[in-house]
């Protein structure tokens, strides 16, 4: 295999489905749930300890404050029957004729949510829908809870199992629970297996301001790697990768030793390490991701709009921009546009404010580097958009590769001894697209612009840009001097390829370009890249292939004389 291309490429099991929206039906591979007892049949059994770390909207919720008195203790998020309880009143009812009635119901109501994001004091003797939104979203700082509603994290495994237990959707909502129940077939318990779930709607620092989240994170750690005698391996789920990051450098910031003495290895799965534009497709049109029974699109915007996490995801770089349809003279002509000004334009002000306050200040994440390429805004005019094409990532995929240094702490690697990057590859995934403005404050998916020719593997439909198996990507990748190559340089393939059908894939490949410098800075891991061809972003965390692979990394083979004896005899 070629110097530049990923480490390793593991053929995939399986597991290829469109990004699921958060009800929909998962059609499951019976055989996953066999892999940690085949496994433990060869011998398999636990050696380093391990804490979960989900993704956004992965962890679940439950108010210990809330004015509906039933619902005190109990699951908000997700909670189906308390987002519409007359959709479930009626068992014989189908899902068509519940869809029907609600979205009936919808059309019929008047909205009592100012998109904006202001407050909505009427909002609770409202509807379930409507007392729902409320109890999730937060105040227009995006962190505050609303007045009489408090809504935290649920402690332990249980909160990131499954994000709905019942059983009618248990199986829809599944976060960790396959991954869970396969560590514990080889011989995991809550002695050496544990979970650190988090409010995904805050920002980093106002996880650690408010919940105090990553001191609770390293004792977390500090005491499963002093009761099992081995360092901690950390596996993360999507964003939850960046919540990590962050928390990596905080605490190296402040004990520099600490993470060799307790971490062994970080597993990240799906990490978007330049960030994801899906997120923001909901912060500004309101797109619902499996929730239209439910809730209207102003009212998914004004959720989306309080929550202070959403910059934790903006695709990285000044280049990365999106498409405004302009009528000029009858003529229909097309503009790029960045990040701000599509969220201003959309009336989502308040999201970006969160981004200049929280992020672009924050030494661990921006800080006084926030001026420069890649995060700098372009000033030059750019021109009239004539294609379909993937410019998004260039500035920021050329500015990163020299002058490591000067790389703003949320595009390094955290500086941990290993890291494991698994994801998906081959899925058509958006990222961009291609808006109209039809009144002031609100930007909608311009379905014309598909007419646009598409170039390098591109294809836009609805309005939603994306990227396909055919997509030509840049990989960069840094080789140190040696005989053959009398100084360090840094060599460019293109490869043809796409995302897992959330992340694009110039987003999971990113790290590539720094594999090569392990060695150069204490402060670079060993990082190993593994792709799994047809795996989609949340079913990888229940793709046969993945779970084979963290079972190889966290356990130890017994001689074959001690396979039959019991975990705890280990």
């Amino acid at each position: 295999m070629a110097d530049f291309a990923p480490s390793s490429v593991i053929p995939s099991s399986g597991g290829n489905i469109g990004m699921e929206p958060l009800l929909d039906n998962l059609k499951l591979d019976d055989k996953n749930l066999q892999v940690g007892k085949e496994k433990r049949a060869l011998g398999y059994r636990p050696h380093f300890p391990i804490i979960l770390i989900p993704g956004f909207a992965s962890s679940s919720l439950e108010a210990w404050e809330t004015p509906e008195e039933s619902w005190y203790r109990e699951r908000v998020w997700v909670s189906v029957s308390k987002l519409s309880k007359k959709i479930f009143l009626d068992p014989t009812q189908t899902v068509k004729s519940a869809f029907n009635s609600v979205k009936n119901k919808v059309r019929s109501r008047s909205s009592s949510l100012d998109s904006s994001h202001q407050e909505a004091p009427s909002l609770l003797n409202a509807n379930e829908e409507e007392t729902w939104v409320k109890h999730i979203s937060l105040k227009s700082d995006g962190f505050s809870d609303p007045e009489g509603i408090k809504l935290r994290p649920m402690d332990g495994l249980r909160g990131v199992d499954h994000l709905n237990r019942s059983k009618p959707h248990k199986t829809r909502t599944t976060v960790f629970g396959k991954l869970i129940k396969n560590l514990a077939d080889i011989g995991y318990d809550s002695n050496n297996l544990n979970a650190s779930p988090y409010d995904w709607r805050l920002s980093p620092i106002h996880l650690q301001e408010r919940d105090g989240y990553f001191t609770k994170l390293k004792y977390q750690i500090s005491v499963l790697r002093k009761t099992n005698g081995n360092r901690v391996i950390l596996i993360c789920h999507s964003m939850g990768y960046k919540v990590l990051q962050y928390f990596l450098w905080w605490i190296h910031k402040r004990h520099p030793t600490w993470i060799a003495k307790n971490i062994e290895n970080v597993i990240g799965v799906g990490a978007p390490c330049l960030g994801a534009p899906r997120l923001l497709r909901s912060v500004i049109t309101g797109w619902r991701n499996g929730l239209e029974l439910f809730l209207k699109k102003d009212e998914m915007k004004y959720m989306t709009r309080s929550f202070g996490s959403v910059p934790l995801l903006f695709p990285h770089g000044s280049s990365y921009t999106f498409n405004l349809r302009e009528n000029e003279h009858g003529r229909r002509k097309y503009k790029r546009i960045d990040m701000e000004e599509a969220l201003k334009l959309s009336g989502a002000h308040q999201t970006w404010n969160y981004f200049t306050e929280y992020y672009e200040k924050d030494d661990l994440y921006l800080g006084s580097l926030s001026k420069q390429e890649p995060f700098a805004k372009q000033q030059k005019e750019s021109p009239d958009v004539l294609e379909i094409d993937g410019v998004n990532w260039d500035y920021v995929l050329l500015d990163s590769l020299e002058q490591y240094d000067q790389i703003p702490l949320t595009l390094k690697p955290p500086p941990v001894p290993k890291l494991t990057l698994i994801y998906g590859v081959g899925l058509d995934t958006e990222v961009s697209y291609i808006f109209k403005s039809k009144s002031e404050g609100k930007l909608h998916l311009d379905r014309k612009g598909d007419k646009l020719p598409s170039n390098g593997g591109y294809f836009s439909k609805g309005g939603i840009i994306y990227e396909t198996e055919k997509t030509s990507q840049r990989i960069f990748n840094f080789l140190r001097a040696s005989d053959n190559n009398p100084s360090d340089t840094i060599r460019e393939e293109s490869v043809q390829r796409s995302g897992d059908g959330s992340v694009p894939y110039s987003s999971l490949n990113f790290y590539q370009r720094f594999c090569g410098r392990y060695g150069t800075d204490p402060l670079i891991p060993e990082i190993q890249m593994i792709e799994v061809p047809g795996a989609e972003h949340r079913m990888l965390l229940q793709d046969q292939t993945f779970l084979n692979l963290v079972i190889d990394m966290v356990s130890k083979r017994q001689p074959s004389g001690d396979m039959n004896s019991s975990p705890e005899s280990q």
